[in-house]
């Protein structure tokens, strides 16, 4: 709050990148891909080997991908040593995917298996793929207490048919690093 009143607008705290954030962003772009049309999960997100070493997400995440080759190692005759040759093509996977970012294969199968268990989850007597059926995404929604401006962006919105009575639901899509919590 000391933040908002010296600057007059809300900062949120600056949360450092990491594989499972991108984890839980590309699980949230696996659902969103089915149900909206102006969102690409390729544009964002791949499917790449579980032998993706963990310093060249951490590298991307940092932001030093023109450093990714010099992570592979070379032989004096400009071979590629056999150990890196893996590497190597996960490199150039990543560069011609246009910097979307590597979700390692167990992942990416385990968010589709939460996917698909998520569109059949009931929510008010009705499948959250119902729900999504008839959803806006990213709605930004502003509303006025007490002349205090208030402002929130829901990442899905869906009015549905309750009763005989429509019914505006917001979801805020959420992963949980325990797929037993899920």
């Amino acid at each position: 709050m000391s933040k908002f009143n010296q600057i007059g607008r809300n900062i949120p705290k600056e949360t450092k990148p990491s594989y499972d954030m991108e984890g839980g962003k590309c699980f949230e772009g696996m659902l969103r891909d089915r149900f909206d049309k102006s969102y690409s999960l390729s544009a964002h997100y791949y499917e790449t080997d579980d032998n993706l070493p963990k310093r060249v997400t951490d590298m991307i995440l940092s932001g030093a991908t023109d450093d990714l080759s010099d992570l592979v190692r070379y032989k004096k005759d400009g071979e590629v040593y056999s150990a890196d040759e893996n590497l190597l093509e996960q490199i150039q996977k990543y560069q011609k995917m246009k910097g979307a970012f590597p979700i390692l294969n167990s992942d990416w199968q385990l968010f589709e298996k939460l996917v698909q268990r998520m569109l059949e989850l009931e929510v008010m007597n009705l499948k959250v793929k119902d729900f999504l059926d008839c959803a806006l995404f990213d709605v930004c929604y502003v509303w006025d207490v007490s002349g205090i401006r208030k402002k929130c962006i829901f990442d899905i919105l869906s009015v549905v048919e309750q009763d005989g009575q429509k019914v505006v639901v917001g979801f805020d899509l959420k992963l949980s690093r325990s797929v037993s919590g899920f």
